[in-house]
């Protein structure tokens, strides 16, 4: 059975079904049903044309002239019944009375539905784009609304596209829409139904009740399945179809029937009954649509008051953009939520804006609400503070944001839940930040707890994901991973792909998989995640994921692909623009110095900072950002021959994150101290620090940091492997040399392409011909007048503009350079 409203494809359908049969030599029979061929007598001729059979399909279709000819109805049941019954496919616009319920319980019968027939985003913009009209992305979210899946509401929109005249905003004011409902569904009904849906149309949701008391009738839940039977495009909005709601389109060619004094009046009258009924946010739109601003920024307020901390507040951010500002000032609930979105979104200035108002707003009404109600008073002072962490947390001041959390915190007990666990969630994510791990654990009982107690489990996202950060940072990988895992699969189960939600779990998660050297992984994770996470999210999520997504690409070869990522993130706030563009520029400075682009490196450590007199050792309120610029400083101190110096600011560095936990930097250090021993010719304390690394990264597989660095420390590794093969130490040392079989990063013309010499230093170009003649790296330090350690640093360089990681790969392209003898 197939079952939608008129414009929905049943007809084509049933013709593509139809000539499939023929092509496999099926028996089949398509009869397209009228009011003539409906009588009883010519559908009987019909159908006794036909063969008997079970291997035969008829496919009937405009089934709805059947409700009109009994006797044709019961001859189509008994024909479906019979005991060798015919395959049959039966298209209507409503129900036409066929007794089905045996049918459906014995799994004999497939239904579609107009949900099953109308289109997805995906489906509608590949409809447009084949029809050369285009995605909706100019017409934004409000075009997709009002389509709301309707197969002939994009075409008719495609075969308007080329109109001079057209306006490319779709709207049942369009001649073409109008003509098809009036000639489709609208000239069919009695007058007692058309003047019913007409004046019913100003609601959004239908049900019996509402609609009998706004019409002053009685019978309307009867109407309503009426409208529904006959196939009109009425959606039910619940199983037991005691609500609907009327197509957009379909309710605007409605509601053009209704003279403006009778709609003014319906609606005045509908948003009594909906205050009433406790529908605010519907009484908010019948204002709107009244042009009464006022009143709709009053049901609003009190919405806003009433549900502010139980229910999500983006499906709110519509209306509230929708009031005229002047009329918004006042309504500090209103202003303090337009504060949060614009937070969330980037928007810090626009954010401040709507603080500063929802402040004068709460100090206007203070002495009133300290005599009538001082708990809404006390509610109203902490919602400020808490948008203001939330300001803090965006312009990444994790000391500001900790001091307003714990001035939260010490007031909890008077903030709703659902603000409760965004305080918390904030409070730890500052905590992660700056490295308090235990502090990070307390904070996630108590806001796990406070997330159980809300409706949503969606909104505890963020939380999870942080502390599954915190937990991949000080050594539980495992458990880390299988957190976001299962709480992305959930989302993408429940909410589908490509949600701001998901993508906060996803990003970290690539994270993560890229540690661990499951960089495709990673890479698929970070390419379906990346945009969603820049539209809405954290800050602290793009940066990972940007970062992430240059290092998948820069393990692919892809190198200036990667490094053109760290280049250009896309915010739209000059401030969050600044802090995110920081900490890609200490990303790319590292990757430039690791890559040998010297004078690009001198010039960006130049831009964001780095000075050599200026070495970044942990100070008592170290976090995060000040690792990745201390990391970066250590490139830029190498490449300047301050080994000594660069030495100092890892082991301070080391000592730091030994004290406070942080099991993976512990590995990274460690791995960095091993860089700068070899480099300074002290091998044995180098082997000590490498071996120290592979302790804490055997349970934990963090290897992608001794990829990087394997130049410089492979011969530490090699002597890792002198233990037992089966110690897991070894093993994993054994995998990391192993490794060297498969290039760690290559161009993307493969071995075969050949650098520019140019691109190389003098020592680079000396150092790569004594290796093609054959010498081991000491042999080379020795004739060129080098440590082996300095050796192993120019030949990282080399690597590096090479796109290779084999030293027989390297002398084959010294051979092509003209190097080699």
């Amino acid at each position: 059975m197939i079952r939608a409203p008129a414009g929905y494809g049943k007809s084509r359908l049933l013709d593509l079904w139809h000539a499939d049969l023929r092509r496999q030599g099926v028996p089949a029979l398509r009869i397209a049903l009228d009011v003539d061929i409906a009588r009883d007598d010519d559908l009987d001729r019909r159908l006794a044309r036909l063969g008997t059979g079970a291997d035969t399909w008829i496919l009937l279709d405009n089934a709805d002239h059947l409700r009109a000819a009994p006797r044709s109805l019961r001859l189509l049941e008994a024909l479906i019944n019979e005991e060798d019954a015919k395959r049959w496919a039966i298209a209507s616009r409503g129900s036409i009375g066929l007794p089905l319920a045996r049918r459906r319980a014995y799994g004999e019968l497939v239904e579609l539905e107009r949900a099953d027939l109308a289109f997805d985003d995906a489906e509608a913009e590949q409809f447009r784009v084949s029809n050369a009209a285009g995605p909706l992305a100019g017409a934004g979210a409000n075009m997709v609304a009002v389509l709301d899946g309707w197969p002939c509401g994009h075409a008719l929109h495609c075969r308007a596209m080329g109109a001079p005249s057209h306006d490319r905003v779709l709207s049942g004011a369009w001649k073409a829409v109008r003509d098809y409902y009036q000639e489709e569904a609208i000239a069919a009904l009695s007058q007692e139904m058309r003047d019913f849906l007409t004046q019913a149309s100003i609601l959004e949701q239908l049900g019996g009740d509402i609609c009998d008391r706004l019409l002053d009738r009685t019978g309307s839940a009867q109407m309503l399945a009426q409208a529904h039977d006959a196939g009109l495009d009425i959606v039910p909005e619940d199983p037991e179809y005691s609500s609907f709601r009327l197509h957009p389109l379909f309710s605007q060619v409605l509601m053009a029937g209704l003279p403006v004094d009778q709609q003014d009046r319906l609606r005045s009258r509908a948003i009594g009954l909906l205050e009433a009924a406790g529908d605010l946010l519907g009484a908010c739109r019948q204002a709107l649509s009244r042009g009464d601003h006022r009143l709709a920024a009053t049901l609003l307020e009190k919405q806003y008051r009433r549900d502010f901390a139980t229910k999500s507040e983006a499906n709110l951010m519509t209306l509230a953009s929708s009031i005229q500002p002047a009329e918004r000032e006042g309504h500090p609930y209103i202003l303090l939520a337009m504060a949060q979105t614009a937070i969330l979104s980037f928007q810090l200035q626009r954010a401040r804006e709507f603080l500063s108002s929802a402040r004068k707003a709460v100090e206007e009404q203070a002495p009133m609400l300290e005599r009538d109600d001082p708990e809404s008073l006390k509610l109203l002072q902490l919602l400020v503070v808490q948008r203001e962490m939330m300001l803090a947390l965006g312009r990444s001041d994790m000391e500001d944001a900790q001091k307003l959390c714990d001035q939260l915190l010490r007031n909890i007990d008077h903030i709703p839940p659902k603000q409760r666990v965004i305080v918390l969630t904030s409070l730890l994510q500052a905590h992660l930040e700056l490295y308090n791990f235990r502090e990070v654990e307390r904070i996630y009982v108590q806001a796990s707890h406070e997330a159980n107690l809300l409706e949503s489990w969606v909104s505890a996202t963020p939380l999870e994901t942080f502390r599954a950060r915190s937990l991949f940072y000080t050594g539980r990988a495992a458990e880390a991973i299988e957190i976001l895992e299962t709480r992305l699969r959930r989302l993408e189960r429940e909410l589908g792909e490509g949600t701001a939600f998901a993508a906060i779990a996803a990003i970290v998660l690539a994270e993560m998989k890229l540690e661990q050297g499951e960089a495709a992984e990673a890479a698929r994770l970070v390419d379906g995640y990346l945009d969603a996470a820049e539209e809405f999210g954290f800050v602290s999520i793009i940066i990972s994921g940007r970062v992430t997504k240059a290092r998948t690409l820069i393990a692919a070869g892809r190198l200036d692909e990667g490094l053109n990522v760290l280049e250009r993130p896309p915010l739209r706030s000059s401030e969050l623009y600044e802090r995110v563009r920081n900490a890609l520029d200490v990303e790319r400075v590292r990757w430039l110095w690791a890559l040998g682009r010297d004078e690009q490196a001198r010039g960006l450590s130049k831009l964001i900072g780095l000075s050599l007199s200026i070495a970044p050792k942990p100070g008592r309120s170290a976090a995060t950002r000040n690792e990745s610029v201390a990391l970066a400083w250590i490139e830029f101190a190498c490449s300047h021959n301050h080994v000594d110096e660069a030495l100092q600011v890892a082991r301070a560095w080391l000592r730091f994150v030994e004290g406070v936990g942080a099991t993976r930097s512990i590995v990274q250090w460690n791995i960095v101290i091993a860089s700068l021993l070899t480099l300074l010719g002290d091998q044995r304390q180098a082997q000590r620090s490498i071996r120290a690394a592979l302790m804490l990264a055997t349970p934990t597989h963090y290897t992608r940091m001794f990829q990087t660095r394997l130049v410089l420390i492979e011969d530490s590794l090699r002597a890792c492997c002198q233990a037992d093969d089966n110690e897991p130490l070894a093993q994993l040392a054994m995998s990391l040399i192993g490794e060297k079989a498969a290039p760690l990063v290559m161009t993307d013309e493969g071995d075969d392409a050949p650098i520019m010499m140019g691109a190389l230093k003098a020592k680079e170009r000396e150092v790569l011909r004594e290796l093609a003649r054959g010498l081991s790296n000491r042999q080379i330090g020795d004739k060129l007048g080098m440590t082996e350690g300095t050796v192993k640093w120019y030949l990282q360089g080399v690597y590096g503009k090479l796109g290779i990681r084999r030293r027989s790969q390297a002398a084959l392209q010294a051979v092509r350079l003209g190097l080699a003898d």
